[in-house]
This record gives C-alpha cells, sequence and structure tokens, in this order.
C-alpha cells in the first residue's frame, strides 16, 4: 500500500512540474498596459533582489540584476560610482514597497517607494527581457522627500 502512495505522489509532483514547464513564461509577450499579477511578482522580486544586494553593498551581485545592455555601456566600476553618488537612499534604505507596474514598449515600468534614513524616494526602474531573463536599464529617482525627526 505504502508503494502505492510513493507513485502516486512522485506521478503528480511530476504532472505538476511538466505543467510548469510548459506553460509560456509571463515575460514572453509583454502588452502594452499594467503588468499581470505573474510579471509583478517576477519583476519586484528581481529588483528587490537588486536593492538588497546594494544595501549589503554587495556591488557584484547588484550588477549582475542589470540588463546585459547596461553593462555594455557601464562598467562594474562605473555602477558602484553611480549608487553611492545618486542612490544613497538605496544603500541606506530601511525598506520598500512597490507601486505601479506598466509595460509600455516592450519594457517593463516599475515605480518603487524607498524608505530611507535621511530621505524617503520614489524610483522609477525599467527592465527590459532579454532571452526570457528580466535586466535593470534604468531606475530614476522620481520624488524625494527629507526625512526630519522633531
Amino acid at each position: 500500500m505504502r508503494r502505492r502512495e510513493v507513485k502516486a505522489s512522485t506521478f503528480l509532483a511530476f504532472s505538476l512540474l511538466l505543467s510548469a514547464c510548459s506553460s509560456p513564461s509571463p515575460l514572453a509577450a509583454l502588452t502594452d498596459g499594467p503588468c499581470t499579477d505573474d510579471q509583478k511578482v517576477l519583476t519586484q522580486t528581481h529588483i528587490s533582489a537588486q536593492i538588497n544586494a546594494i544595501a549589503q553593498e554587495d556591488f557584484v551581485t547588484a550588477y549582475s540584476f542589470a540588463a546585459p545592455s547596461f553593462r555594455a555601456s557601464i562598467d562594474l566600476e562605473q555602477f558602484e560610482l553611480i549608487i553611492r553618488a545618486q542612490y544613497r537612499v538605496l544603500i541606506s534604505n530601511q525598506g520598500f514597497s512597490f507601486d505601479e507596474c506598466r509595460i509600455e514598449d516592450a519594457q517593463i515600468r516599475q515605480q518603487v517607494s524607498v524608505t530611507g534614513v535621511l530621505q524617503d524616494a520614489k524610483l522609477s526602474y525599467t527592465l527590459e527581457v532579454d532571452e526570457l531573463k528580466l535586466g535593470v536599464i534604468a531606475a530614476s529617482i522620481i520624488d524625494a522627500e527629507a526625512n526630519i525627526n522633531t
């Protein structure tokens, strides 16, 4: 009896694995408009990993989340200098949350609200898909507020 349960469990797991493999990637077809739930999850996971690496000052890992087109024009040393000079809020972040996610012109645009030690910021990330993999091509600060403790 036990052997039959193991076979049934193995068959079920294998079937689920095959169905997951046969499902098209949420990144396969990007249609202008709001991101789907699956696209949001992938995008937010990707950006979270990069921000967490930046917060740990692990610039090698953070750089690995950049798109190949970005890495072709900005090397690791330049990337670190840019982050340290213009995006300190990411290094010292106290947390972040995700706002609007949209697809425009085959690129994903995700807004991120970052809570910093000295200031909060809203960033707009632009990501591209290359061989069904996400890569950050830009992050722009679109709003920043000072945190004043009174």
